[in-house]
């Protein structure tokens, strides 16, 4: 487990998952819009493919890892989780686009915000090679490949980071994307908590 603490915080976040190009802009974003908070990161896995393709594997991968998180009691009941899961789509024909689906769940105020990030267009050959990649009888080739957008761009220019590859797509890092979406979503759930 990963902790980043403001002390004196006044917000207290899970998000599940221990990687800095996700904990980062959640921590940013939620003490830009709070003045303090404390993020932690429990990495927790979902049952779907590592690259998800389609707005219903997002939705699954990134509901599944809060209800494990729950589940498990890797957190109490109450506390409120932020949750964030890349996925792949084809909005318009052969047209494949890279977006996060973000959901913040705080059952003790009874608030569950759902948001996406922007839209990175991805080369469709990059598409095509991660699902040439993915065996046929990959056990969860119905949620997405077994390959993900990140590693195909890598394997080709190396010094491309797999985890961060959208700035050198679109001009902005990842981290960037998901701070700009988190912070609108840490700001619906002030307006939310102020009205109770």
């Amino acid at each position: 487990m990963k902790q980043y603490i403001q002390p004196g915080a006044d917000i207290h976040l899970i998000v599940t998952s221990v990687k800095e190009v996700k904990l980062t802009p959640v921590r940013d974003a939620f003490t830009h819009v709070f003045g303090r908070a404390t993020v932690q990161g429990i990495g927790v896995q979902s049952s779907v493919a590592p690259q998800p393709v389609g707005f219903e594997a997002g939705f699954k991968g990134a509901g599944q890892r809060i209800e494990t998180l729950r589940r498990q009691n890797a957190v109490r009941q109450e506390q409120a989780v932020v949750s964030i899961e890349n996925f792949i789509a084809e909005l318009v024909p052969d047209m494949w686009f890279d977006i996060a689906y973000i959901i913040l769940q705080d059952p003790l105020n009874k608030i569950e915000l759902h948001l996406f990030t922007q839209a990175v267009p991805i080369p469709i050959e990059y598409v095509y090679q991660a699902r040439e990649r993915t065996p046929t009888d990959y056990p969860l080739k119905s949620s997405g490949f077994l390959v993900t957008i990140g590693e195909i761009l890598h394997a080709q220019l190396p010094f491309i980071n797999p985890e961060d590859w959208h700035e050198r797509v679109c001009g902005t890092s990842r981290r960037e994307i998901i701070y700009n979406t988190v912070k609108s979503l840490a700001y619906m759930y002030r307006q939310r908590l102020s009205r109770q």
